[in-house]
C-alpha cells in the first residue's frame, strides 16, 4: 500500500475599506496591547499591570480572551517560546454562520460583518462572493478571518484552510501538458 500524507491547502480573499478612525484607533491599540503581552511571554517576563489594566478596560470581552487565555482555540500565542521570529499581532477570529453575532465574523446578505469595538459592515464585490460560496461549499476544515489596519485601510483576509489525505499512485506516470505552446497542445510522457 502507497503512503498516506496530508496535503494542506489555503484560500485566501482579501478585502479591503475604509472605515472611521475610531476603528482603526483600536485595531492600532490592540496590536501594541497584543505585542506588549507577545514578548512579555517569548522573554518570560510578567506582563505590566498598567498593560493588564488596559486590556481589561479597553478590549471587549470577546477580543479579550484571545490575549489573555491560553485554552481559547483562537489564543494568539500559542507556541510561542520556539516560534524564531515574531509575527505581527492581528485580529484572528473565526467565520461563523451567525449562531452568535458577538462572536466572530459572518457573511449576511453579501456583506462581511465584523464586531471589532463596534459593528463593522463590509460590502463582499458580487464575484469575490460568487468565489468565497464555492470555497465554501468544498467544505474547509477552518475558517478565520484576519483582520488589521494597512495605510489607513481597514484589511480583512478570509483564510479558508483545508487538509486532505492524500494516497500516493503505487507506479507514477508523469504526464505534462503544455497548453500554452503556440503549436497547439503538447503533452510529455
Amino acid at each position: 500500500m502507497s503512503p498516506l500524507r496530508v496535503e494542506e491547502g489555503f484560500r485566501v480573499l482579501t478585502l479591503t475599506a475604509r472605515v472611521d478612525g475610531e476603528v482603526l484607533e483600536f485595531i492600532r491599540r490592540y496590536q501594541a496591547l497584543a505585542s506588549h503581552l507577545y514578548w512579555a511571554r517569548r522573554l518570560g517576563l510578567k506582563p505590566s499591570e498598567e498593560v493588564l489594566k488596559g486590556i481589561n478596560e479597553e478590549v471587549k470581552s470577546y477580543w479579550r480572551w484571545h490575549l489573555i487565555d491560553e485554552g481559547d482555540p483562537m489564543y494568539l500565542f500559542k507556541g510561542i517560546e520556539e516560534t524564531p521570529m515574531p509575527h505581527s499581532m492581528l485580529l484572528n477570529i473565526p467565520l461563523v454562520d451567525a449562531l452568535h453575532e458577538r462572536k466572530g465574523a459572518f457573511i449576511k446578505d453579501g456583506r462581511l460583518i465584523l464586531r471589532l469595538n463596534k459593528k463593522v459592515e463590509i460590502e463582499i464585490p458580487k464575484r469575490a462572493l460568487e468565489w468565497l460560496s464555492k470555497r465554501l461549499a468544498e467544505k474547509p476544515d477552518e475558517k478565520s478571518v484576519r483582520v488589521f489596519e494597512r495605510n489607513g485601510k481597514l484589511v480583512v483576509q478570509i483564510i479558508l484552510h483545508r487538509r486532505c489525505i492524500v494516497q500516493s499512485p503505487r507506479n507514477p506516470l508523469l504526464v505534462v501538458v503544455d497548453l500554452n505552446s503556440s503549436h497547439g497542445i503538447v503533452v510529455h510522457y
